[in-house]
């Protein structure tokens, strides 16, 4: 179905470029007359530092075609070696006789099928003594494509030329094996490789990459070599390709999220686009989008534009599929409006905050996620960001023990968290676990937020929340085994804080009793749902008291407001030591 859309694209949007014909970057260029004679004696360099598209050369369609070790030229439009039979480093002489030797023989054959004069004069300078006639710059880029043209004109612009060129890699030349289409459907000769290549794919080989691909034994299949077993006519293949291409060249279309990139589209046309919307996300826009989808009439499914989402990542010289995704773009706007929704939450500080960027949620996953973000976790995370269906539970727990290890909860942790959790229950409030809720009477929330509280009573009595870091893996996964001992031992510190700050104390005081009050039992165990909800509880309670004091902070001093809200604790602020990474295996289930 991907290669259908995508031929379907190329066929109603695109202007497509001759067959078998590519953008490639021209380095230099040979300007000859039409006699075959240099009009200069340079090997003229197209790199130009100063315009932004002209930095490594002039990039314009040329005859490209996927090339394995054997000589296999490019028609007119070549290296060095393939040109001038000049080494390449790391080859070998004989192979750059070989292959200059196979580019003179493509070009003689193109001149017998065109009879051009333009194609007899660069036969004739390539076959007495070009370099003694061209000097050579002596930084040659020898992995750079030379062109040539002749009397001010390229002759692979010829419709003679670009005809030449497809008939001569006509799988019907050979003993094409006829076989029912993949893409079309039709009878027609198939290829055993594609011979358009994708070029400039992130993160992909710089000499191409290709969709369908079957280069070992371990791919075949009914006895079917290379690409038989997915049979594609020349056509579709380099329709499909050049598809591809041109949504890689149009910024709105594709986006890079980690190693994968996704690559969208609509049809009919339509100007939404959800690269914005996930990579840098705000509420004005997310507020626009929202204006607008109340402000479309009911639509009839027929009158819906169609949208095609598809995930890909490089694999050596192949393309990987790791997504595909088919839907309309009333039902992706929707479930946008609904993903927003569901990982709406308050800012460290209690503030309004922006929602997160795709990216940034799979990050909450990881460590290091420039090491450690695994392929699969944003893509499972846009997947249902699209589909509107529930993310899979395992971030959860993935997000779950990450937390039990660094012991503090980090805005995008909590976010995620709520997204899992919200996901799986569609019915519940759109409020639900937006920010603290001094009247929610589950367990695991309030364990969370008397967690949060003891944690600010040491921290205002000693300077130092050590009880997080000692106890924060044991009250998540197993509170009545803790939480007995840590309401004992706060008694001691709001003495020190009544001594010194009666006021603080009232407060701190009132906050444990209500949610004592609550608690009719601290559980034996929490579950890894339950342990999300502690982590919930936690993140909002704390987040509550840095946004209280930042409000007296402004209250007492509003000229100073914003150089002292800068010292304030953040609730993401709970960053423990390493020496206490051992305490937090206790209790874990």
């Amino acid at each position: 179905m991907l290669l259908q859309r995508l031929k379907a694209f190329a066929d109603e949007h695109m202007a497509l470029p001759p067959m078998l014909y590519s953008k490639a970057t021209v380095r230099y260029l040979i300007d000859l007359d039409l006699q075959g004679r240099p009009r200069t004696n340079q090997l003229i360099d197209l790199a130009d530092p100063t315009v932004n598209d002209r930095k490594r050369g002039l990039v314009r369609f040329v005859p490209q075609i996927g090339r394995t070790a054997a000589p296999r030229p490019f028609l007119l439009v070549d290296k060095a070696e393939y040109m001038f039979g000049l080494l390449h480093p790391g080859g070998t002489l004989e192979r750059a006789i070989m292959r200059h030797a196979a580019f003179l023989t493509l070009l003689d054959k193109c001149f017998t099928g065109t009879s051009a004069a333009s194609i007899d004069a660069i036969y004739y300078f390539l076959t007495h003594d070009p370099l003694g006639l061209l000097a050579l710059p002596a930084d040659l880029d020898r992995d750079a494509l030379i062109g040539v043209t002749v009397d001010g004109v390229w002759p692979i612009d010829l419709l003679a030329v670009q005809d030449f060129w497809a008939a001569y890699n006509d799988p019907t030349r050979a003993a094409a094996t006829i076989m029912q289409c993949l893409v079309c459907g039709r009878e027609r000769p198939v290829l055993q490789r594609l011979q358009t290549r994708l070029k400039q794919f992130p993160g992909g080989r710089t000499t191409g990459m290709v969709l369908v691909s079957a280069n070992d034994r371990v791919y075949e299949s009914y006895g079917l070599k290379a690409s038989l077993s997915n049979p594609i006519c020349a056509e579709c293949g380099e329709r499909f390709t050049q598809a591809l291409t041109a949504l890689l060249d149009d910024p709105n279309r594709w986006m890079l999220l980690g190693d994968a990139v996704v690559v969208s589209w609509t049809r009919p046309a339509h100007p939404f686009t959800i690269q914005p919307v996930l990579t840098q996300p705000d509420l004005p826009g997310i507020r626009e989008l929202i204006g607008t989808v109340q402000a479309k009439s009911p639509m009839a499914p027929t009158e819906d534009p169609a949208w095609y989402g598809v995930v890909l990542s490089a694999n050596n010289a192949r393309l990987v599929v790791r997504d595909w995704m088919e839907t309309t773009v009333g039902n992706v706007q929707r479930n946008l409006i609904t993903w927003f929704s569901w990982q709406r939450l308050v800012g460290p500080r209690g503030e309004e905050a922006p929602p997160l960027s795709l990216l940034a949620l799979a990050a909450a996953t990881v460590r290091d996620p420039a090491r450690e973000l695994l392929p699969g976790t944003v893509q499972e995370l846009l997947h249902a960001c699209v589909s509107g269906t529930p993310v899979p539970l395992r971030l959860l727990h993935v997000v779950v023990r990450r937390i039990r290890l660094e012991r503090r909860v980090s805005q995008a942790q909590a976010a995620l968290l709520k997204l899992v959790v919200a996901s799986h229950q569609p019915l519940l409030e759109e409020e639900w676990m937006v920010a603290l809720d001094p009247s929610n009477p589950d367990l695991a929330y309030l364990c969370g937020r008397l967690l949060a509280v003891l944690a600010e009573i040491q921290h205002a009595a000693i300077g130092q929340p050590l009880l997080v870091d000692r106890f924060y893996g044991s009250a998540s996964t197993a509170p009545a085994s803790v939480f007995g001992k840590l309401v004992q031992g706060s008694s001691y510190h709001l003495r020190t804080i009544r001594r010194g700050n009666p006021q603080a104390y009232q407060a701190l005081q009132g906050r444990v009793t209500d949610i004592l009050g609550l608690l009719p039992t601290f559980p034996r165990t929490l579950p890894p749902n339950d342990q999300a909800t502690f982590a919930l509880g936690f993140y909002h309670q704390r987040a509550a008291e840095a946004g209280r004091i930042a409000e007296a902070v402004a209250r007492r001093t509003s000229s100073h407001a914003t150089d002292d809200l800068a010292d304030l604790p953040d609730a993401e602020d709970v960053i423990l030591p390493a020496d206490s990474q051992a305490d937090d295996v206790e209790g874990e289930v």
